[in-house]
């Protein structure tokens, strides 16, 4: 199937770009420029970038229902005044003080879905835990023991929910309860170590989305692609070429009929003559059309 693909936002990241997130209100793209500490909101109708600074990693942008935008800053969860550039902390996870939030999505009730990472180097392997955040601010632990929480998504009728720790290589499903917001039953839905594909190489899946048709559609780390997976079967149905960025980092819906995915990468330890050629697209920010599939509006967190 043919795609378009355009660089939307050249060089949009300095470190890591990621976590976008289509806000359905405003029709802006949100991200998260993660070492350098920005959040970055972008208008497609201007190709206006701006952006918000913060003193700390900033892992996840998500709208919240009563007003600003859900962050995570280093290990709390907060909330950011766009125009004030202020933060109101909503929740602190307890860990060690070399960790920190990475990736998350809220659920169909609003309720918020974070984990967390070491950044030491070596990177500590099983220090990182999978949390939720609903409104009243209670945070419960879901899955311990993780290395690098990463993409989650959730099937149309709310019953599964699909997550990543990147270094696994797999995509895990539970059975999902959106009422009590609880999980159970956890069980390997793609495992990248299986598809003809992927043979021979190290590639790992990152940040994920899912469409009207429950397929996922995971950022491929390392392997300058996007991937189409039947979550029902775990095998791969496309996969979507982004040009001269390797390190693909996460994908959200968008546009106003969200049949456009917005892709985000980051940039590396590359060499000069890598950021010159063949990475000289890292950072960046990309825009698939014409893929002949589409999302649903992103959770906005309530509280």
């Amino acid at each position: 199937m043919p795609y378009k693909v355009e660089t939307v936002i050249k060089h949009a990241a300095q470190t890591v770009g990621e976590g976008p997130h289509w806000d359905v209100a405003t029709q802006r793209l949100l991200y998260v420029d993660i070492n350098k500490g920005n959040v970055h909101r972008w208008d497609p109708s201007t190709a206006k970038d701006e952006k918000v600074h913060l003193d700390g990693t900033v892992g996840f942008v998500i709208p919240r229902s009563s007003g600003g935008l859900v962050l995570g800053l280093n290990l709390s969860v907060v909330c950011l005044d766009w125009e004030s550039g202020t933060t109101t902390t909503l929740a602190t996870v307890d860990e060690r003080r070399d960790n920190r939030l990475n990736d998350a999505k809220c659920d169909a009730s609003g309720r918020l879905w974070a984990g967390t990472m070491n950044t030491g180097s070596p990177r500590v392997q099983g220090v990182g835990n999978l949390y939720s955040l609903g409104g009243d601010g209670q945070l419960q632990c879901h899955v311990e023991g993780v290395t690098v929480s990463n993409g989650l998504a959730w099937s149309a009728d709310n019953k599964t929910m699909f997550y990543i720790d990147t270094p696994t290589r797999q995509v895990w499903a539970y059975d999902f309860d959106l009422e009590k917001g609880t999980l159970a039953n956890q069980r390997v839905a793609v495992d990248f170590s299986k598809i003809p594909e992927f043979e021979g190489t190290l590639v790992r899946p990152d940040g994920m989305t899912i469409d009207t048709d429950d397929n996922l559609w995971v950022a491929c780390l390392d392997a300058g692609s996007v991937a189409q997976f039947d979550s029902s079967t775990g095998q791969m149905l496309q996969r979507v070429e982004l040009p001269n960025a390797s390190k693909i980092t996460s994908v959200c819906w968008g546009g106003p009929a969200l049949d456009q995915l917005y892709v985000t990468s980051l940039v590396a330890s590359f060499t000069k003559q890598q950021l010159n050629t063949t990475e000289s697209l890292a950072g960046s920010v990309f825009r698939v059309t014409e893929l002949g599939a589409k999302g649903k509006n992103g959770a906005v967190f309530q509280g």
